[in-house]
């Protein structure tokens, strides 16, 4: 039976999900996050690890034109979309599978696995001018004010155990690279401005 969302939070006009971590918008443009925290990835600045079963108050991202306005979450880390449309991003910075490579995710110019911030980062060169942000499962794309389509994270998806019996598929950022290693930056889309 589906539990209600009721109580002080105000009127819900915006809810997204995904990989356990739910978030919800309220008319006063307040954010709640919910559900799995495996990696600091609720933007709620509570350790890893710490599962919220009730809805929790998301911080601003900070600054002028800080108010959240979308958010994006992935398997371990979550972006947001700002006022000013800027894009930050909390979480880890690795692959969900067990590939052994950094994926990425959080944007910051890092490739280390093990990195995992528990505040909002911004995602180099994303610091304004995006209007849509989206989230793979692995990876991150936002459009730009001019058209331009930009996305980093983990450039392949694995389906299976990463024994015979799995499939890869590399090219997810669409920017041209067969590669499976991670972009920490955003790279540009092939066939959109740039």
């Amino acid at each position: 039976m589906p539990v209600g969302f009721a109580g002080a939070h105000g009127d819900i006009d915006l809810v997204t999900s995904s990989y356990g971590q739910n978030f919800a918008r309220d008319k006063t443009g307040a954010w709640f996050a919910w559900g799995n925290n495996f990696a600091t990835n609720l933007a709620i600045a509570t350790p890893g690890g710490v599962p919220r079963a009730t809805p929790t108050f998301v911080e601003p991202a900070g600054g002028a034109g800080s108010r959240i306005v979308a958010v994006a979450p992935s398997a371990f880390t979550t972006c947001v979309l700002t006022a000013a449309g800027g894009v930050k991003c909390v979480g880890a910075n690795q692959s969900w599978d067990s590939l052994p490579m950094g994926a990425g995710m959080l944007g910051s110019g890092s490739t280390d696995p093990a990195l995992q911030v528990a505040t909002l980062v911004d995602v180099v060169g994303l610091e304004r001018g995006v209007t849509e942000l989206v989230a793979g499962s692995e990876s991150f794309c936002a459009k730009k004010a001019d058209g331009a389509i930009l996305c980093w994270g983990q450039n392949l998806w694995e389906q299976g155990d990463g024994g015979v019996e799995s499939d890869l598929f590399i090219g997810e950022l669409g920017a041209g690279l067969l590669a499976t290693t991670g972009l920490a930056v955003p790279v540009p889309v092939v066939g959109f401005p740039e």
